[in-house]
């Protein structure tokens, strides 16, 4: 028997570890019959920094599929057992190069989102975005480093139009226009 120490899961981080390695790899001929008709959890952020009290948000253009070549905001999957705050402080890590503490993550709200193909250039699929900002100075601004998922970076004020509509969604309900 296991300690049920988990409090959202009721299993202990062992018997959590022990199932995600055992669902980490999906058999190639299963994969996108699963992925069609599944959600796949991300958390994802807006990053936000005030600049001469002007409120900024970085968007990242895209390097990879999906969403290749379009502004994006970063963040990514999590897999099972991971608490949304901590998926988003690993991709945060990931992606911009640095892990954000806790207080200044502020969760906003979930975001369906039908992605137009996987990474493989595959069928599209589903994501239950779990969106956050994350609150950030200018000096840790001037340190962030993006991974091999974005091609490059921009602190922006307002909306563009140019931005696929699910990011202009997104920002809205970060409080931009």
């Amino acid at each position: 028997m296991s300690s049920r120490n988990n409090p959202i899961y009721n299993q202990s981080q062992a018997e959590l570890d022990a199932i995600r390695n055992e669902r980490r790899f999906t058999p190639n001929d299963v994969f996108p019959l699963v992925r069609k008709w599944s959600n796949t959890p991300t958390a994802d952020f807006v990053c936000i920094r005030v600049e001469n009290g002007v409120r900024k948000f970085l968007l990242t253009r895209r390097a990879e599929k999906p969403w290749e070549g379009e502004w994006f905001v970063p963040g990514g999957k999590i897999a099972p057992g991971i608490h949304p705050v901590t998926g988003c402080q690993q991709n945060c890590k990931r992606e911009l190069g640095f892990v954000p503490d806790s207080e200044v993550i502020r969760f906003i709200n979930w975001y369906p989102l039908l992605n137009p193909e996987d990474q493989h250039g595959g069928e599209s699929y589903f994501t239950q975005m779990t969106i956050f900002t994350v609150t950030i100075s200018e000096e840790a601004a001037a340190g962030v480093v993006l991974d091999r998922t974005a091609k490059e970076m921009q602190w922006f004020e307002n909306i563009q139009e140019e931005f696929p509509e699910p990011v202009q969604n997104i920002l809205k309900m970060a409080g931009f226009n």
